[in-house]
């Protein structure tokens, strides 16, 4: 992780980004390494920042092109996403309803942790528009993640390690999307 990571001209849709738009440069260093390996081969062409603390790196290939969704959290919560994504899912066959963890790191100094996962180029729900369709999809989801975790040994593990996901996030997120 020592080198430095370099933005090249062109590497958002407003022009070159002010490095303070970037996320950290051990963490774009990491994407880099993770898209395109240590070789340096991997140029980063473009970047969006998504929210104020997800960001999306698109890098230009020897071979085409890829691109990852880089998010910052704390240190909790990172455990809780990580064991989502590696863990949790994975052990119901549900390892497709999530964006795949390509890679993490922690920051002490920060106490914060970055990880890059698969873009996976979707959108959110559009909560002034709805798609039923769409809606039902999700709802679908969290019907086959209730029924397979039922009787699922992990299910403690998912309530002792898994953050403020609780019924209090379920209601305010009901709310939230009415």
């Amino acid at each position: 992780m020592g080198r430095r990571a370099s933005v090249e001209p062109g590497a958002s849709s407003s022009g070159r980004p002010h490095a303070s738009t970037l996320p950290p440069p051990n963490v774009v260093e990491l994407a880099r390494e993770i898209v395109g390996g240590r070789d340096g081969d991997a140029r980063l062409v473009a970047h969006e920042r998504l929210k104020r603390l997800v960001h999306r790196l698109r890098f230009e290939l020897p071979g085409g092109a890829d691109s990852v969704v880089v998010k910052r959290l704390a240190p909790r919560l990172a455990r809780a996403n990580q064991l989502v994504a590696e863990r949790w899912l994975p052990a119901v066959g549900l390892d497709w309803a999530c964006p795949r963890l390509r890679g993490a790191l922690h920051d002490p100094a920060a106490s914060a942790s970055w990880h890059v996962y698969e873009d996976v180029h979707g959108d959110r729900l559009d909560n002034r528009a709805p798609d039923p369709d769409r809606i039902a999809l999700v709802v679908e989801l969290l019907a086959q993640v209730h029924a397979r975790f039922a009787a699922h040994g992990l299910l403690a593990e998912c309530r002792t390690d898994g953050a403020e996901l609780g019924i209090g996030f379920f209601s305010s997120e009901v709310r939230r999307s009415i």
